[in-house]
């Protein structure tokens, strides 16, 4: 690579990477009306009610979903469905 190209290279690299420096922040930016103490007990409540949504980057959202059947009742409607539907896969 002769030494144009190289500073061609350069510079469209350079002129890249500020845009991604440039951009704003993505948060909030306004002032909370809530106390702390006020966060911390609301929080607690929706904890207790189990209706606490925790969000965020990297952390995995889990509902609680009330169990009305057994494993014995689940495996037997699967075995049901796939005997009912077997026939509509014929294969590759």
């Amino acid at each position: 690579m002769n030494a144009k190209q190289f500073a061609i290279a350069a510079l469209i690299a350079a002129t890249g990477s500020t845009a991604f420096a440039s951009e704003g922040s993505e948060g909030p930016t306004g002032v909370s009306t809530l106390s702390r103490a006020e966060v911390v007990a609301g929080v607690a409540q929706a904890r207790a009610q189990g209706t606490l949504f925790v969000g965020g980057e990297g952390q995995q959202v889990v509902f609680a979903v009330p169990v009305t059947r057994d494993r014995a009742e689940v495996r037997a409607e699967a075995r049901t469905v796939r005997s009912s539907i077997a026939h509509l896969y014929q294969g590759a």
